[in-house]
């Protein structure tokens, strides 16, 4: 099927007149498993996992791709997918790193994979390993440089690893393309206070604070912020502003 399709897609884009690379061409003419009953296998493991056409059984899941994976050892989605039941696992003490065998087989099996990449930076980036995750996410978006989750998975663990202007290239063409992304947002208010870019830091926090007005403690960053630019009658009333949220606190009222 997954042959059918690429193939189709191909025919389509030649009508259009739009040839694919020799690398794209490979991959949407490539199988997905050598074996039939491998991938029937492990399309009953993505029905039990998701919830398609049956309920949602995640022991069933793992049963059913499993087996794919052991008469398929090549059949790199089954062990995406394993990966991320082993991390679903919340029993399993060693979850994390059983999850991370399966997306590093994966990624052995079918490099530059984009699901095992994301997956593999994420768990890389919670458990602090931030050159490992900076690595994995700059292939992804080497594989897709349009995804700008990718792009925003970079850039933060450009800024752990302490390269913050590669960071804000990263992060600066998430801001460009989705201007309500909270979570770029924050990284670059981190790393423009980080370097003293006070009048950047303003921009970026007035455009938070818009996103989430009643976040007090952006409220007390842009009141500090604007102090520091000597901008006093603004520092005055956004600590106001915050002080609504926190009439008892005597620091804040001491800095009005």
């Amino acid at each position: 099927m997954h042959q059918l399709l690429g193939a189709l897609g191909l025919e389509l884009a030649g009508h259009a007149g739009w040839r694919a690379s020799p690398e794209a061409e490979a991959v949407l003419r490539a199988s997905t498993s050598r074996d039939l009953y491998a991938f029937t296998l492990f399309g009953r493991g993505v029905a039990a996992a998701t919830g398609v056409g049956e309920p949602v059984d995640l022991a069933s899941a793992r049963h059913q791709l499993e087996r794919a994976v052991f008469i398929d050892p090549g059949l790199a989605p089954a062990h995406r997918l394993l990966g991320d039941l082993a991390l679903a696992d919340r029993k399993d003490p060693r979850a994390t790193s059983r999850a991370a065998g399966r997306w590093n087989q994966a990624l052995e099996l079918a490099p530059g994979y984009p699901a095992a990449l994301r997956a593999a930076a994420a768990a890389a980036a919670a458990a602090g390993k931030s050159e490992q995750a900076q690595a994995l996410a700059r292939d992804l978006v080497i594989a897709r440089p349009f995804d700008l989750d990718a792009r925003l998975a970079l850039g933060d663990a450009l800024w752990r690893t302490g390269d913050a202007a590669s960071a804000l290239r990263q992060l600066d063409q998430v801001a460009a393309r989705r201007p309500d992304d909270q979570r770029a947002r924050r990284l670059r208010v981190l790393i423009h206070a980080a370097r003293g870019d006070t009048a950047t830091l303003i921009t970026d926090l007035e455009a938070l604070i818009a996103l989430a007005p009643d976040d007090t403690a952006l409220l007390l960053d842009l009141g500090a912020a604007y102090a520091a630019q000597g901008d006093h009658a603004r520092a005055l009333a956004t600590l106001t502003r915050a002080s609504v949220a926190r009439p008892v606190d005597v620091s804040l009222a001491k800095r009005i």
